[in-house]
């Protein structure tokens, strides 16, 4: 077993400013490297989370002139069924808060390579996994509904608790050498996933046509990762509050009354 380490490379500097901002992310594409350690809530990371929600809406802006090109040239664009969606207030805090904190977690959650972060992520995961699963076993057994989250419910509580105690077990441990090894590929991987978990909100998921729809959310994705292992969890799933929060704001506004 690889013992994990310290120092992988250097925590990541306070950019400058806003171009500075923009400077440092190009860079950490081309040359992918985990830091040691994120830099955690501060006056500096939530200025950069700023500047990096500023970049992820120009780059949005981009991609979507890009698609309105692609119509003009005759190119339908695939119906999303979230164009179907009845945007009440609870389908306003799934996709603002539910959806980011959820897709973090999972998507990016482990990405920092520390021990504590990798292996809270597997057990919560495996918890939620228990609660259809213990739901589908009560159901089989003639048992209560009820019942069956309860049990998977009680299952998610413990996956919370040992989530906790691998976190706090952890607490001074760095990334794995071999995981920042191969940092340079999971850090574009995990933002694929993150994508093609979209192409579900298509009806024909399997077009290879809709892949170019779902580059949004895959620059999206870099962006996250970045704020993920240089400021925090905390800040990829802000970033994504906020990115979701932005296009349903332009949705609302453009919806007919």
């Amino acid at each position: 077993m690889n013992t994990p380490v310290t120092s992988p490379a250097p925590n990541p500097a306070v950019a400058s400013g806003l171009t500075d901002q923009w400077a440092q992310f190009f860079t950490f594409l081309r040359r992918p490297v985990l830091p040691t350690k994120a830099t955690g809530v501060g006056t500096g990371s939530l200025t950069g989370t700023w500047r990096l929600l500023l970049l992820d809406i120009l780059l949005t802006l981009c991609v979507l002139g890009f698609f309105y090109t692609l119509t003009l040239l005759g190119v339908e664009a695939p119906e999303n069924a979230l164009a179907g969606l009845d945007f009440d207030w609870g389908i306003i805090a799934l996709i603002v808060l539910a959806a980011p904190l959820t897709e973090e977690i999972l998507f990016r959650g482990w990405l920092s390579g520390r021990p504590g972060h990798v292996f809270a992520m597997l057990v919560v995961a495996l918890g939620a996994l228990a609660v259809p699963i213990a739901a589908g076993y009560s159901d089989s057994r003639g048992l209560t509904t009820t019942t069956g989250l309860f049990a998977g419910g009680g299952a998610l509580a413990g996956a919370a608790m040992l989530a906790i105690l691998a976190l706090w077990y952890w607490r001074h441990s760095g990334p794995w050498r071999w995981f920042a090894r191969i940092f340079p590929v999971l850090l574009p991987l995990s933002a694929l996933l993150f994508a093609s978990v979209h192409l579900l909100n298509y009806e024909d998921a399997l077009s290879p046509l809709l892949l170019l729809f779902v580059i949004p959310q895959f620059l999206a994705g870099l962006i996250f990762g970045y704020a993920r292992v240089h400021f925090g969890l905390w800040s990829s799933i802000l970033l994504h509050a906020l990115h979701n929060g932005t296009a349903m704001a332009v949705i609302l506004f453009f919806a007919e009354p």
